[in-house]
């Protein structure tokens, strides 16, 4: 049978079943990221007795949302609709990518709930501030919620304190000047409060809350566009040091491989949704190589070891092994979603859609990226200016300083390095955590590795990785890293040697050359072969 309902089904003495609605971009990552994740959580769910082991078995219906390659709106609101009116039972619907579409299409499901009590509809996949509009008016968007990603301000808020903690500094001390910044976001809605912020804080002195350096310019290209010669060459003509690089559709692939092949002495660091796919780096010829991005992991990153029913490496495993390719941000936010709903089950299942939204307001858990809750409505999220909105991601204060102690849900930042997304931030404090700030590094963080060609000696030697001590260290956000000084000398060996054979702290896992986190003989060997270099 199908239990039905206005909202939430019933738990019934005969099997029933949850229907979900799963909407996206078919074709495009976003999409698969969608539907794997959910096919993941739904086996393990039906497998163990269905949802909440009452014999409700899971099922789902695709909807397309049109956004790709071209965003038809129209289209996207008459599959939704069409939907809705074929599922009476399809109280809930997860995904949503693209605001062009996102936003037409979260108006007509308003209007939709506002006559039927549904659906409840959990984004995952758009990051555009204010999409939820919750705190605009509850009576009509409290169906609203967001899973994943951050709200745009969130994320960029956390890039902005690493590019201000330690990038920048790091650049400073080599350049001896004022870095020149560049950004390059693809033409969508959603880049452009970052685009926004981004020009804002760049300028502004790091004793005010900027980046303290010069903004060079601002690109905004297609979304599918394949050639940058004409942003490279523009880059280069402004001295650019830092590219901050925003996109969530196959531009980001075409535009770092040909960074890479360029050999462009700047920095990228950003969004590029491609670049979270594992298979990426052999795709583009490993020319992503030092690409530092935001994801949710890094390479089969251990997040939260206590996740139930799986870790993230298995998580991660699993969707390698069923699909051949790796998750992307969208496959955590819906995997863990659904788990959630089925962890609280009997806390919803027999209310109506509208009595549920109270049980979700409150939901607080320890998901597969870590802890889980949404934002209280008109307060948002601490320590983020503007605060945003209710029924977003919460975001604890921590996910702006390089430690974790409070295990929360946030962007983690790898970096590419010798074909693993390894991650770079947060570097300390792992979860769970009681009193004062550990020394130990979180136990899959490393160091941000500069590309070779940003520091190179005066013979003509890189030394970007081995001239990592010597500087007095910059204070601020989380600061205190250890900054080259130009020369590869006794500064280097004596902060070996006082590390000899320990655990490195996290503030210096600059120090531990091979990613061991522990410092050895191939740690000061690399240093050695460098020693006497400068600049």
């Amino acid at each position: 049978m199908t239990a039905t309902l206005s909202a939430i089904p019933l738990v019934s003495s005969d099997p029933g079943t949850v229907t979900i609605g799963l909407v996206g971009p078919m074709g495009w990552i976003q999409w698969d990221g969608i539907k794997e994740g959910a096919l993941v959580a739904q086996e393990l769910i039906n497998d163990a007795g269905g949802m909440g082991g009452t014999g409700d078995m899971l099922q789902f219906v695709y909807i397309d949302s049109h956004a790709v390659p071209t965003p038809q709106p129209d289209l996207g609101r008459r599959d939704l609709l069409a939907a809705l009116d074929a599922n009476p039972d399809m109280d809930t619907i997860i995904g949503g990518f693209r605001s062009e579409c996102v936003i037409p299409m979260r108006e007509a499901a308003m209007d939709y709930a506002a006559a039927n009590g549904r659906p409840i509809w959990f984004i995952a996949g758009a990051a555009t501030d204010d999409l939820l509009k919750v705190d605009e008016d509850y009576d009509r968007y409290k169906y609203m919620f967001r899973v994943t990603p951050m709200s745009t301000t969130s994320l960029f808020t956390q890039l902005a304190v690493l590019m201000q903690s330690l990038i920048f500094p790091k650049l400073e001390y080599i350049t001896g000047a004022t870095l020149n910044v560049s950004i390059v976001a693809e033409q969508l809605v959603w880049c452009d409060s970052a685009v926004t912020l981004l020009e804002t804080i760049i300028p502004v002195p790091k004793a005010m809350g900027g980046l303290g350096a010069n903004h060079a310019g601002t690109w905004r290209p297609s979304a599918v566009a394949t050639d940058f010669s004409t942003e490279f060459t523009a880059m280069e003509a402004a001295d650019t040091n830092v590219i901050i690089h925003i996109f969530s559709a196959v531009a980001g692939a075409a535009f770092i491989r040909q960074w890479g092949e360029l050999g462009v002495t700047a920095v990228p660091v950003g969004i590029n949704v491609e670049s979270q796919m594992q298979e990426f780096y052999a795709a583009i010829d490993g020319l992503c190589e030092y690409e530092t991005i935001m994801s949710g992991t890094g390479t089969r990153t251990l997040t939260n070891p206590l996740a139930q029913p799986l870790t993230a490496i298995q998580f991660w495993d699993k969707t390698v092994a069923d699909y051949r390719h790796a998750p992307i941000y969208t496959a955590w936010g819906v995997y863990d979603v659904i788990i959630g709903f089925n962890e609280t089950y009997g806390d919803y299942s027999g209310l109506t859609a509208e009595q549920a939204i109270a049980v979700f307001e409150a939901l607080d858990r320890w998901g597969i990226l870590g802890r889980f809750n949404y934002t209280k409505v008109g307060v948002g999220n601490p320590a983020l200016i503007p605060p945003g909105e209710g029924h977003d991601m919460y975001v604890a204060v921590d996910a702006y300083t390089p430690i974790w102690p409070s295990g929360g849900v946030r962007a983690h930042l790898p970096q590419w390095q010798n074909g693993k997304l390894q991650v770079i931030w947060p570097r300390g404090a792992p979860p769970p955590f009681i009193g004062g700030v550990s020394s130990d590094p979180l136990p899959f963080a490393g160091k941000y590795k500069l590309p070779p060609q940003m520091h190179v000696s005066s013979q003509g030697v890189s030394i970007a990785e081995t001239d990592f001590a010597g500087n007095t260290y910059p204070t601020g956000v989380g600061g205190d890293f250890p900054m080259p000084d130009g020369q590869v000398d006794s500064t280097e060996m004596t902060q070996l040697t006082s590390l000899w054979q320990m655990k490195v702290p996290w503030r210096v896992l600059e120090a531990d050359m091979d990613g061991d986190q522990i410092i050895t003989v191939t740690d000061v060997a690399r240093v050695a072969i460098d020693f006497g270099q400068s600049k």
